[in-house]
């Protein structure tokens, strides 16, 4: 789910097996959605988990979004081919070999890793060429005064039972996606808290 996480780590996908390779490995859980009964991801079927699954994050084994095939149990990955001995041991490819290699580079071993939608990211960046004020939005990993906002009135409005912090968590994140069903309907559950969601709660909401 988009959000911001903070500890992938370098490592080996697959360690032993002939496609084991160098990739960026989950440490803790962390809410992600799954597809359910097709290779769409919508908010009606696919349900999100919060268990640590070992979701890495590693070459695709495709160079095309719209390729038929690719590899993946669940893990994010990247378009591209990795380094390996099912490919005897030829360099990586494609755009994985860019972001592996960008970030193996470095002496650091852990990476915090933003995931967004991108169609909020193009927001962002046109309404920033034009000076037009930017909507705050809060994801998974947000933290700050706005989220203790946030908590509270979820709280006032009985659904978030977790402590009153700084920290867009799982707990929130749960309270988020409850109150988002119960009030918007089926299928409107996303996570992110934007100007309609803080709307519903009476939450003042600021631009940037």
């Amino acid at each position: 789910m988009p959000g911001y996480y903070a500890d992938y780590r370098k490592g080996v996908h697959k360690q032993g097996k002939p496609t084991g390779h160098d990739a960026f490995r989950q440490t803790v859980g962390c809410p992600v959605r799954r597809t359910f009964d097709d290779m769409d991801y919508d908010n009606f079927d696919d349900r999100v988990e919060y268990e640590f699954k070992l979701d890495n994050l590693h070459a695709g084994w495709c160079l095309s979004v719209n390729a038929d095939r690719h590899a993946s149990a669940g893990c994010q990955v990247i378009l591209g081919f990795p380094k390996c001995p099912s490919r005897n041991n030829k360099p990586d490819e494609g755009p994985w070999k860019i972001f592996k290699t960008n970030a193996y580079r470095l002496e650091q071993n852990s990476f915090p890793y933003v995931l967004l939608e991108g169609l909020h990211v193009l927001e962002v960046v046109q309404k920033t060429e034009q000076n037009i004020p930017i909507t705050v939005r809060l994801r998974f990993g947000s933290k700050g005064p706005l989220v203790t906002k946030v908590q509270t009135a979820l709280q006032k409005a009985g659904f978030y039972e977790g402590e009153i912090d700084d920290d867009y968590g799982t707990r929130t994140l749960r309270a988020v996606l409850a109150y988002q069903t119960i009030t918007f309907g089926d299928g409107t559950d996303n996570g992110v808290v934007g100007p309609m969601t803080a709307k519903a709660l009476k939450v003042t909401w600021p631009t940037v």
